[in-house]
């Protein structure tokens, strides 16, 4: 039949007639038979045909897809050409093998649904699927499966439906998701109100275990169970236990830091020894209201005794104080002796100071102690208005002559 490559019709040679010329019946009735033949040939898409004398080639001529036919699979089985649009449905666990990706041809396609089990999509040798050498369908999922000419890919649905009951194990992939009513089946869960059975991520067992209403968290060996409020860990659990790297707030019952004591208020100085004629104990915080400074094994040179004094950042106060001992009081300073005073003494005792009023800056000293070299015990009460906030406070001996021979002092505060 007389068509050239692109499928266009040509009359034969010597077809045409000649006027006035006696019709040769051989050449006419090869015309009409080249006619004939190619009325009843596949014509080209190009004369309009569709290039093919069947459904499927005429389909293949077109470049469109046949109907999508449903086929149910019970066992493994080998996708081949004719499978092109097809939908799989394996109804039990099963191997999708795949005829190799150049035989398939680029383009060519098919849907797989696991209806009943987990569904591995196993190419051909070496060739891949989504970069792998496998991909697996858990039950209840569905992928799109298309051929590139070598290589595979699956677009995969994921999804559990609500009357799925997995009663084995299941290797979920990328992107897996559960519906709102699905269940575990005995292998997953143990009972309804027991889930003592864990999940397996990555070979490690990890706690999602819940035991007669008790909640457990199940920790591998050098594994961690970590909590994030956005992309900062606020908690973990591992063998060493629960791990708050971020510190609970007060406004929970927590300290708000790492050093509880200084964040609720509480600090202490260092140990001080007394020596010369007077000790300055300094750094006092602002914000305190209670200041406490114990005494061990102090003792003078002389007969005077010892005091404490307040001071500001300006410096140490000398005027102002109200006090009063068993034996008198002072203007100038807390007596901490009582007057009672030996060069001999041997003084324990410890002093407290309360601000009473924070807009006058007024504090409430008392001041208790014994000498342990003899049997005395020796008590001062009394207060003192600052010019400033509190931020010091000297240990002086009585007439500031005389000076400390033995002992020494600390500070708390809150």
């Amino acid at each position: 039949m007389p068509r050239n490559g692109s499928g266009v019709y040509s009359a034969p040679a010597g077809t045409l007639g000649t006027p006035n010329t006696v019709i040769e019946s051989a050449k006419y009735n090869a015309f009409v038979n080249d006619l004939v033949s190619d009325a009843n040939a596949a014509r080209p898409v190009t004369a309009g045909g569709t290039g093919g004398t069947s459904q499927t080639t005429a389909q293949s001529g077109l470049g469109v897809d046949g109907k999508v036919v449903h086929a149910a699979k019970s066992a493994g089985y080998t996708a081949v050409a004719a499978d092109n649009n097809a939908y799989l449905r394996f109804t039990a666990g099963a191997t999708l093998a795949l005829t190799a990706a150049a035989t398939l041809g680029a383009n060519w396609h098919c849907f797989v649904q696991a209806n009943g089990g987990a569904v591995v999509i196993d190419p051909n040798g070496a060739e891949t699927v989504n970069g792998a050498s496998t991909v697996t369908l858990v039950d209840g999922q569905s992928a799109m499966l298309i051929c590139t000419g070598s290589a595979f890919f699956a677009y995969i649905i994921p999804g559990l439906a609500a009357s799925n009951t997995w009663s084995a194990s299941q290797t979920l992939s990328n992107g897996a998701a559960f519906g709102a009513a699905a269940t575990f089946g005995s292998t997953f869960v143990a009972s309804a109100s027991d889930l003592s059975k864990h999940l397996s991520l990555y070979s490690n067992t990890y706690g999602i275990s819940v035991t007669a209403g008790v909640q457990n968290y199940v920790v591998p060996a050098g594994g961690d169970h970590k909590f994030y409020q956005g992309t900062t860990e606020i908690g973990r659990f591992n063998s060493g236990g629960l791990t708050m790297p971020v510190n609970l707030g007060i406004s929970f019952s927590g300290t708000g830091a790492a050093t509880t004591r200084t964040n609720l208020g509480f600090g202490t100085g260092s140990v001080v020894t007394l020596t010369g004629t007077s000790v300055d104990i300094t750094g006092i915080p602002s914000g305190v209201r209670r200041i406490s400074f114990p005494f061990a094994n102090a003792s003078t040179s002389g007969t005077t005794g010892f005091s404490l004094q307040l001071g500001t950042s300006s410096g140490i106060e000398t005027s102002g104080y109200k006090n009063g001992t068993s034996s008198g009081n002072s203007t100038t300073e807390f007596p901490l002796t009582g007057g009672t005073s030996a060069a001999a003494g041997d003084y324990q005792g410890i002093v407290t100071l309360e601000l009473l009023n924070s807009s006058t800056n007024l504090w409430s000293v008392t001041a208790v102690n014994g000498r342990s070299d003899t049997s005395a015990a020796l008590v001062m009460g009394g207060s003192k208005a600052l010019a400033g906030t509190l931020d010091r406070v000297r240990f002086k001996t009585g007439n500031g002559v005389e000076t400390f021979d033995a002992g020494s002092v600390s500070m708390s505060y809150q």
